[in-house]
């Protein structure tokens, strides 16, 4: 079974849109990877360092069971050919992947949205035609099949449906509920009650 997970990093993202979904992804012992474009550190917004782990050219796609995608101003990374190689080779073998607010934008720019139904941060009238292939739906979150897209309100929920698609649900808060039967037998009411759990951690209606 693939243990890692990749989050894409690039200039001006939002770094805050990928860490809950990292948390519970790294509560099932699964290895977090970081990549920005050159290996470098990233500084983001909040101003604090991230350590990156690798340059896009540095990784290994098909090591990673899932690919963390946050939102941000994307523009500089749009045209890269290795984001795009990194995409659709970790599709290819298999990897979940989780993109929210811009986030989708990279996912549709690689061609992985052709076909599917999604979201995103860009607004229900966004003209962009990377997205003329898909399905919008203008909803908080979005799965289809191997993909979960979300709208930036919608971190929380967007963090658990990642964990549920990639097929990973035993981690010590599933597990710890379950023993107290605080969430229900069936996966929609277990995933609600997961949400519920963060959500009362974290914030968010």
């Amino acid at each position: 079974m693939k243990t890692k997970v990749l989050v894409i990093f690039y200039p001006e993202c939002i770094e805050f849109e990928a860490i809950l979904a990292a948390q519970v992804l790294h509560e099932e012992h699964m290895t977090i990877d970081v990549a920005t474009p050159d290996g470098t550190d990233y500084h983001g917004p909040s101003g604090i360092a991230l350590r990156a782990t690798h340059s896009y050219y540095e990784v290994h796609p098909e090591e990673y069971r899932v690919v963390i995608v946050p939102g941000g101003d994307t523009k500089s990374v749009l045209e890269n050919e290795a984001l795009v190689g990194i995409l659709n080779a970790a599709n290819d073998a298999g990897a979940s992947f989780g993109a929210i607010c811009g986030g989708p934008l990279l996912l549709a720019k690689a061609g992985l949205l052709k076909g599917r139904r999604f979201t995103h941060g860009y607004g229900p009238n966004s003209s962009l035609p990377y997205w003329k292939d898909g399905t919008y739906e203008n909803q908080p979150v979005v799965v289809d099949g191997n993909i979960v897209t979300a709208q930036p309100q919608a971190y929380i929920d967007f963090a658990i449906e990642v964990l549920y698609t990639a097929g990973l649900r035993d981690n010590w808060a599933v597990e710890s509920m379950r023993k107290s039967g605080k969430i229900a037998e069936d996966i929609k009411s277990e995933i609600e009650g997961v949400k519920a759990h963060y959500k009362a951690i974290w914030g968010g209606s």
